[in-house]
């Protein structure tokens, strides 16, 4: 049986969106995840659509999101390429767009109304401060995901 493997999971998000609401939904579920210890970066230049993922010596990259219409209605495409060097190429990138991203320690608790503490008319926050994540960076991946020394 082979024994897990630690690994470091980064994702960088948009923080940007010409969807509000769909942005709300999405940073709802921030919570749960940095306390999973996933690292959440919201990209600030501009809104980010893309769909590329880094794991180990593989990319894959593509248009498709993961839900049954981008799966199965939709004509969309994801490719798995197996190549080192691109996957270093693509880590060089995801580190340069990082680096322009806000960490996501600023999610709030799930149920939170923005704006809102715990001692606010409207609010359900069970405290005032949301979930911090360890935040080191400083990428056009969205997630890369590296095996911890």
């Amino acid at each position: 049986m082979r024994q897990p493997v630690a690994t470091r999971l980064r994702l960088l998000l948009a923080g940007k969106s010409d969807g509000r609401l769909r942005q709300l939904a999405s940073r709802s579920l921030y919570r749960r995840r940095l306390n999973k210890g996933i690292e959440i970066g919201e990209y600030q230049p501009q809104v980010l659509h893309a769909k590329l993922i880094v794991v180990d010596d593989i990319v894959f990259g593509g248009s498709s999101n993961l839900d049954p219409r981008s799966l199965r209605i939709n004509f969309e495409i994801m490719l798995r390429i197996h190549d080192a060097a691109l996957a270093a190429t693509v880590r060089v990138q995801f580190e340069a767009d990082l680096a322009q991203a806000r960490p996501a320690h600023h999610a709030r608790p799930i149920g939170c109304w923005p704006g809102s503490t715990p001692s606010s008319p409207r609010s359900s926050c069970a405290s005032g401060k949301a979930a911090r994540s360890d935040w080191s960076g400083g990428s056009t991946a969205p997630a890369v995901v590296h095996p911890l020394p």
